[in-house]
């Protein structure tokens, strides 16, 4: 080996040395270092403790006065010493009648239709005989167009709203384009129509919507009992199917004759009939200008000024509303006096469902009946016509 390899040797294992002597160094250095980051701490709960002062957890007192609910925090000290915190007034919400709502099986809600229009602005109280009433009070008197406004839009569209406005005493219906100032506002839900009785489910999102719209607004609530509302929607549903009654007088050609469309029109507005947009003709009081009865193809085609150019009928009815028409036995001796008149001019028989001649004797039985329903209808506290009834009967 020549003296040059020698010396490179010699190099290399100097140089090898030197490495891992350093190498050595620095990781000795390191672990002291992480050493301190990660040396285990001292367990504090298990090391000893001064026992001048015992300490004992804290304890919560509730204590409850004048439905105010008061909440006391006391922490014993050394010496049993007691600090109380100052005492806090939890708050308590604007009192609202507690409502049980029992579960409901998973049913779609359906919304009331619309009923029949409300005069607003009307001086009139609740309808506590048909509807279910949601009763807020206030404070001080607030705009009842603001506490209106915070109400969701199906519900405000639903129900009638009466206000009591400052200074009147007097219940009115509330007018959404001039809501005057209120102490008492009132909702009525109609508990029934002709669609049949307020539903459960309905009855109890209405208490729901009713009792939220409260708490926003920090109103008193009153709310009647849900099992009770349910009830009363269903004796009102029963009585008044028992009251809903509707009577039609048929005119039929003689001979199987046909009615041209046009001379029916002619005919019928000659006798005071005007096309009502509804598939038919109205009679209305000559006075007050309410409707008495109306003209319907016997067929049940609607009639209008298009259809009536080209239809030929086998007949008409004149058909009474009874519930909804103020003074029905006079509107039933109107309509049985125009239908003869009509049966003369257009050369038709007065029959019955049967199709046959309809007697004198039969039209007396029918103004019996008549007159039994309207003293039924009064003893429910509904008079024939009246805006009550036109909400029932819709």
């Amino acid at each position: 080996m020549s003296p040059l390899q020698i010396g490179l040797l010699v190099i290399a294992v100097v140089a090898v040395a030197a490495v891992y002597l350093y190498n050595l160094f620095e990781e000795r250095r390191v672990q002291r270092r992480m050493d301190g980051v990660f040396r285990e701490p001292e367990d504090v709960l298990l090391a000893p403790r001064a026992t001048s002062a015992e300490r004992r957890e804290p304890s919560l007192a509730a204590a409850a006065e004048q439905s105010e609910e008061v909440v006391t925090l006391s922490v014993e000290a050394a010496g049993n010493q007691v600090t109380e915190a100052p005492e806090i007034a939890a708050p308590v919400a604007a009192p609202i009648e507690a409502i049980e709502l029992p579960a409901l099986p998973d049913e779609a809600p359906v919304m009331p239709s619309p009923e029949a229009p409300v005069v607003t602005g009307a001086v009139t109280d609740p309808d506590a005989v048909i509807e279910s009433l949601a009763c807020f009070s206030f404070g001080e008197s607030v705009a009842a167009g603001v506490f209106l406004a915070a109400c969701p839009a199906q519900w405000r569209a639903a129900l009638c709203w009466y206000g009591r406005p400052e200074g009147t005493g007097l219940w009115q219906v509330l007018d959404a384009d001039n809501p005057p100032l209120c102490g008492e506002i009132t909702a009525g839900l109609l508990l029934a129509n002709r669609q049949g009785a307020v539903s459960r489910a309905l009855l109890r999102d209405y208490f729901e919507a009713m009792s939220e719209l409260a708490r926003s607004s920090g109103a008193t609530l009153m709310l009647p009992e849900l099992s009770t509302e349910l009830a009363r929607a269903d004796a009102l549903d029963q009585a008044c199917s028992v009251v809903d009654v509707q009577v039609g007088l048929t005119l039929l050609r003689r001979e199987a004759n046909v009615l041209p469309g046009t001379r029916l029109r002619g005919v019928a507005e000659a006798a005071g009939f005007r096309l009502n947009g509804r598939g038919g003709f109205d009679y209305l009081h000559e006075d007050s200008g309410r409707l008495m009865f109306e003209l319907v193809d016997v067929g049940g085609r609607p009639l209008d000024a298009d259809s009536l150019k080209s239809l030929q009928l086998a007949g008409i009815t004149l058909l009474l509303d009874v519930p909804r028409i103020g003074e029905p036995l006079k509107a039933f001796d109107q309509m049985k006096a125009v239908a003869r008149r009509l049966g003369i001019t257009l050369e038709a028989a007065l029959v019955d469902d049967a199709r046959r001649p309809l007697a004198d004797s039969a039209l007396a039985a029918i103004r019996a009946q008549l007159q039994q329903a309207c003293a039924a209808m009064r003893d429910m506290e509904v008079e024939p016509g009246s805006a009550r009834a036109l909400r029932l009967f819709s």
